[in-house]
């Protein structure tokens, strides 16, 4: 089945000049057809080589998502803001960045466009913009490992932990994080839905994901992060279509 695998990969390489930057990706053809599809031509041809520049600064993985998190941000010029519009960011330093529709639980697929040796980045438009956005800085955090480290990624435990650790540190920098909470005065067993909401908005990611970076940052309770997490998860189930629960 392995070797089987890999001749279909290579076929798909082969015909589409796109590399999957994780190896056996089970959707990699259904995105890039996807990409053809939905994307200019003109626009794929002609976008320039990307400009960021890819660097992992340690050589043990512990630590160094954030590290690369904050190489990243300044890289584009984002210091310890709030990101903002990051796939016009990423566009305009030659990321190819392009939405379509694709199975409910692939949240996105990062591809390396062979003929112009830059990424190219496919979101599942079906999902939650704050999803998509997460999904965004996920993959790229993939990519920056992936042209560190010169090989594909096989998204080992090791690897999904630091993959993680530089979308929670891309997204929500905790000295930003720290000066938002200390400025609203709220207390780490003091958070609910309604006070929440307004300083995750700013950060455009999800009340779980930002609850969960409190934790991280010591910033809410365990307690209190677990009963947002519940109530998120609920209404979810309900209204699977929704983006946050109201109070």
């Amino acid at each position: 089945m392995a070797d089987e695998a890999d001749a279909a990969e290579a076929e798909l390489v082969k015909k589409s000049g796109y590399i999957p930057i994780r190896s056996h990706e089970p959707d990699a053809a259904k995105a890039i057809k996807a990409l053809k599809k939905c994307a200019d031509d003109f626009v794929l041809s002609s976008a320039p080589n990307c400009t960021l520049v890819w660097k992992r600064p340690y050589f043990r993985f512990e630590g160094a998502g954030a590290a690369l998190a904050e190489l990243l941000r300044n890289d584009l010029g984002l210091g310890t803001a709030p990101v903002g519009d990051l796939a016009s960011a990423l566009r305009y330093r030659g990321v190819v960045i392009e939405e379509a529709k694709l199975p409910k639980d692939v949240g996105s697929i990062a591809l390396w466009d062979m003929s112009r040796k830059a990424p190219t980045i496919v979101l599942n438009s079906s999902v939650t913009a704050e999803r998509r956005l997460y999904r965004l800085a996920y993959e790229l955090g993939s990519v920056a490992l992936y042209a560190s480290l010169g090989v594909r990624l096989d998204e080992t435990l090791e690897q999904h932990r630091f993959l993680t650790d530089f979308t929670a540190s891309f997204l929500m920098p905790g000295v930003t994080v720290r000066t938002c909470v200390a400025a609203t005065g709220i207390a780490p067993d003091e958070w609910n839905i309604n006070n929440i909401r307004p300083i995750k908005s700013y950060f455009g990611v999800s009340m779980e994901s930002f609850a969960l970076r409190l934790e991280e940052l010591g910033l809410i309770t365990p307690e209190k992060r677990l009963f947002l997490r519940d109530w998120c998860r609920a209404h979810y189930k309900i209204h699977p279509k929704a983006m946050e629960p109201k109070a």
